[in-house]
């Protein structure tokens, strides 16, 4: 489609429709670039304490929460008070989220799913006001790249695994301008044809799992096939860690830049790299903490990660707590934007299951295919011909439930794949307390 008319014939016509101002968003967002660190500290800060003000208020799901501790919010004075307010977790908002829906109520909600990276999927509702302004600061930091709305997309992600989802997400893709390259079976057949696809569709950029556009660059690479005739302005990895030689490979591969964004499903994009090399926290949408033993680290130290939305009002994420590992910084860049600065140093770390017959199928087919009857997931690969799933269940797991889930996985992994189901009333966690959903014992 063209880029012009996926813009302002679709992109925007759509958004109207459904309450979402994105480009009332845009003019804020670059002018903050071009404020000082101390206005827009205290730009932050105001809208941090609109927020807890608002969650107080109208929240029936904080106001127990700050009653029961015998905090106001006028005991909020400045960023060191917030460490009064419990964190949110996820299993918080999977319990009491209809007590997070402000009183007033919201008409205009979208429900999200994260990936389930967790080993556990969070379905929650989003208010239109949030996600409008998650997608203008994506949008913005994308255009420090000559990326615009509307602009083609090739996506290397996850797919829908029912066929009633699988047609929503290619009307969606459609839509929204990208074609979608699945992450789920990445044979050399398949890149081959990615390529080919790629080629005709002429994406602006790439947009994946590092891992998964690391395996398609290797098959180009190893195929001596010229990864730069696709002229793309970038390519932007997320959702887990980007390693410093696998950037090296995907660059020289495409001859681009190679863009690092780190975010979530609930919060959009929390900081994004800058030409310069820099990740840049988008202040204007969220307040970052980083923390150990209950306090605030020093810049250049580790800290977990605690997110604050400010701009969230159903679902408010007040000090959301991320199962990642940060480090603020006190740098100034050189790019010129005084957005703060922060480094990712332990995040989401996602694999390969290797099959019998020699493919690697990205382990996210995981995260889309246990969410129905699943509280909790994680599989194990023992063999190549040998994998384990174990769960725990919901009371809507049956026996139909899981020869579904059989046949799903043989789909995608092949008959020569012994499966095995293991049922536990709880999943243990590593070291660092994370559910980690994919453990290969086969590199």
């Amino acid at each position: 489609m063209n880029d012009w008319i996926a813009r302002n014939l679709i992109y925007f016509p759509i958004q109207m429709l459904r309450g979402e101002w994105v480009w009332q968003h845009l003019p804020l967002m670059r002018e903050m670039e071009k404020l000082s660190s101390r206005e827009i500290e205290k730009f932050q800060w105001s809208k941090a304490k609109e927020l807890i003000n608002y969650c107080y208020e109208n929240v029936p799901f904080y106001k127990k929460r700050f009653t029961s501790i015998g905090l106001i919010p006028k005991d909020i004075k400045d960023k060191s008070d917030l460490l009064k307010i419990p964190v949110l977790t996820k299993d918080e908002i999977r319990n009491h989220w209809p007590e997070m829906i402000p009183k007033n109520g919201y008409q205009r909600l979208t429900y999200r799913s994260t990936s389930g990276t967790s080993g556990t999927p969070l379905i929650f509702p989003k208010d239109h006001y949030a996600t409008s302004y998650m997608d203008a600061a994506m949008y913005q930091v994308y255009s420090w790249y000559g990326i615009k709305i509307g602009d083609r997309q090739a996506r290397l992600w996850g797919s829908a695994t029912k066929p009633v989802a699988q047609i929503k997400q290619k009307f969606k893709d459609y839509l929204l301008n990208r074609v979608r390259l699945s992450a789920f079976n990445m044979t050399d057949e398949n890149c081959y044809n990615y390529y080919k696809k790629l080629l005709s569709f002429r994406p602006k950029f790439i947009y994946g799992y590092p891992n998964a556009i690391l395996s398609f660059s290797k098959f180009l690479r190893r195929n001596k096939i010229d990864g730069t005739k696709l002229t793309l302005k970038a390519v932007i990895c997320t959702g887990e860690i980007l390693f410093p030689e696998h950037r090296k490979i995907i660059e020289s591969t495409f001859k681009s830049k190679v863009v690092n964004e780190y975010g979530t499903t609930e919060n959009g994009i929390i900081a994004f790299e800058c030409p310069e090399g820099n990740m840049h926290i988008l202040a204007h949408n969220v307040l970052v903490e980083f923390i150990k033993d209950g306090h605030y680290v020093e810049p250049g130290e580790s800290g977990q990660i605690v997110v604050t939305e400010l701009n969230s009002r159903c679902i408010p994420f007040l000090r959301y707590k991320l199962d990642d590992i940060g480090k603020p910084s006190d740098k100034k860049c050189t790019c010129g934007r005084n957005l703060p600065l922060m480094e990712i140093i332990e995040g989401r770390i996602d694999d390969f299951i290797q099959t019998p017959d020699g493919r690697l199928v990205y382990d996210a087919i995981l995260a889309y295919l246990f969410k129905e009857g699943v509280k909790e997931f994680r599989g194990i690969q023992k063999a190549k011909d040998e994998l384990i799933i174990q769960l725990v269940k919901d009371a809507k797991y049956n026996t139909e439930l899981e020869n579904h889930f059989r046949n799903e996985l043989v789909s995608y992994l092949g008959r020569d794949m012994h499966i095995h189901f293991q049922y536990l009333k709880e999943i243990p966690r590593d070291k660092s307390g994370k559910l980690q959903y994919f453990v290969s014992l086969i590199h």
